[in-house]
């Protein structure tokens, strides 16, 4: 279930690199690193692996929702 957020991410970090925006790629690849930890340190005691499955989605999630956002608002607008 995270193949297609690593790939969202993974493209919209890497399209954020190649216009020069290096610090708003690795801001969104921390927010979903944050969001994996807090979600594992919440999930991994009361649901065991399968809770660490689910933060490790959560993460990814978050991670390409920050990407696609600050990549839409990093490319120009047309008039």
């Amino acid at each position: 279930p995270a193949a297609l957020p690593v790939a969202l991410s993974t493209l919209c970090g890497q399209a954020l690199v190649a216009r020069g925006r290096t610090g708003l790629a690795l801001s969104a690849a921390l927010a979903g690193l944050a969001v994996h930890l807090g979600s594992s340190l919440l999930l991994i005691p009361s649901r065991g692996p399968s809770g660490a499955a689910y933060a490790a989605v959560a993460g990814e999630l978050a991670g390409a929702a920050v990407s696609a956002l600050l990549l839409a608002r990093a490319l120009p607008r047309e008039p």
